[in-house]
C-alpha cells in the first residue's frame, strides 16, 4: 500500500474534497441497495422484479460497497485505491449510462434509480479527477 504524507491528508482543503465524493459514494451505496430492497418487496410482481433486473442490481451493489472500499482507503492516503476509485467510477459511469440506455432491459423504475446513480457518480467522477485531490496523489 503506497501512501501520500500525512501533511497533505490533514490539510483542512484536502479533507474537505474529499467530503462531498465521500457523502456521493455513500449516496450511491444506499440507493444501490435501496433496490435490492425494492426487488424484493416487489419479488411477487415478475414485470417490476424481472430477472435482469435481480442480476444488474447485485452487480451495481457489489461494485458499490467495493467502490466505498476505495474511496474510504484513499481517503486514508493509499495511492492504489485512489487509482482504483478513479478507474471504476468511470467505468460504471459509462456502464450505467449505457444499460439503462438499451430498451427494455430494465423495469422503468430501475432505469430512473440508474439515472440518480449516474448523477452521483458523475459527480464522484467529477471531483476525484480534479486538480486539487490529483496533487495530493501525485507521484513525487
Amino acid at each position: 500500500m503506497t501512501n501520500t504524507t500525512n501533511e497533505a491528508l490533514q490539510n483542512p482543503h484536502i479533507t474537505q474534497a474529499f467530503r462531498t465524493p465521500k457523502l456521493l459514494v455513500s449516496g450511491y451505496v444506499a440507493i444501490s441497495w435501496g433496490a435490492i430492497v425494492a426487488l424484493f418487496l416487489m419479488r411477487n410482481h415478475h414485470n417490476l422484479a424481472t430477472q435482469e433486473a435481480w442480476v444488474h442490481g447485485f452487480i451495481i451493489s457489489g461494485t458499490a460497497l467495493l467502490m466505498a472500499s476505495f474511496m474510504w482507503r484513499a481517503a486514508r492516503g493509499d495511492q492504489n485505491s485512489f487509482l482504483r476509485l478513479r478507474i471504476t467510477t468511470a467505468i460504471l459511469l459509462a456502464a450505467i449510462i449505457v444499460t439503462s440506455a438499451i430498451p427494455g432491459d430494465f423495469p422503468m423504475w430501475m432505469k430512473l434509480e440508474q439515472g440518480v446513480c449516474a448523477i452521483l457518480l458523475l459527480g464522484v467522477v467529477v471531483l476525484i479527477n480534479g486538480k486539487q485531490l490529483r496533487s495530493v496523489f501525485a507521484s513525487k
